[in-house]
């Protein structure tokens, strides 16, 4: 009650130019949240300070907003504790892997890589239906904000309700999908380099003719090439994740689309 009667308070003293009032009304209810802290959990109470944070944001108040992003960090440290781990196991025969690793890496390089990314690059219309199926079968998960947590337990982003944010929805969506394709992917990848398919010279020569990657590029996509096949997979994610981050860039803009997004609060 006194939440929607702040913010109802808040948005008429505004129209006003009341910002002193504006504040007034928003610091009763940053009171009323922290009066109520001690009997809360820590996830409820991030929670409940990130409503604050985006309130203040909203309204301007950026010192404020500061204030209870700080609040906001340090009380995160002990959310890990709250938190529990939720599992479950899939049986897939090894036959089955076997069978699909084979008809995956079979032909030349040019045969196999189309084969690789016609297979594994999700297609937005299917990841789309898929997720609306999803929905239908689980509509209550869907219709709340989803906040995501860094290692520490710290908000990196939220994902809204499916009816207002259905782009957020997909991109996790389209996530999940690719961490299950893995279970194939690898053995698949592994197959391709000990078939002496899949090397730097030849994933080069298939780079150097894709017009998404501009020339000054090219270098550094080879050395993060080389760092992969040498094991280096930490140096690899720095060098190639930027690389093919801009030629997704250049796809968008090619295909005439904005590759820019306006920010919120």
């Amino acid at each position: 009650v006194i939440e929607e009667g702040v913010e109802l308070l808040a948005k008429y003293y505004e129209k006003r130019q009341k910002k002193e009032e504006v504040k007034r009304v928003l610091d009763v209810l940053n009171a009323a949240f922290h009066k109520g802290f001690s009997t809360l959990s820590v996830m409820q109470t991030n929670g409940l300070l990130d409503k604050l944070y985006r309130l203040y944001s909203s309204f301007g108040l950026q010192q404020e907003a500061k204030q209870i992003l700080v609040e906001l960090q340090q009380n995160s440290v002990t959310l890990s504790n709250e938190l529990s781990t939720i599992s479950s196991s899939v049986k897939i025969p090894i036959k089955q892997i076997d069978n699909h690793v084979k008809k995956m890496t079979e032909g030349t390089f040019g045969e196999v890589m189309a084969r690789f990314l016609f297979r594994y690059l999700p297609e937005k219309s299917k990841m789309e239906n898929e997720l609306r199926e999803k929905v239908k079968r689980n509509p209550l998960i869907a219709a709340f904000p989803h906040q995501l947590l860094d290692y520490k337990g710290r908000p990196s982003s939220v994902i809204g309700g499916i009816e207002n944010d259905f782009e957020g929805h997909l991109v996790q969506h389209i996530h999940d999908s690719l961490e299950s394709y893995s279970i194939f992917m690898h053995p698949v990848i592994q197959t391709a380099i000990d078939k002496g398919l899949f090397s730097v010279s030849s994933i080069m020569h298939y780079v150097k003719d894709c017009p998404f990657f501009e020339s000054d590029r090219i270098p550094i996509v080879e050395h993060g090439l080389k760092a992969y096949f040498n094991g280096d997979l930490v140096t690899t994610i720095h060098l190639l994740i930027p690389q093919i981050e801009n030629a997704v860039r250049n796809i968008v803009e090619m295909s005439n689309r904005s590759t820019i997004k306006q920010q919120g609060n």
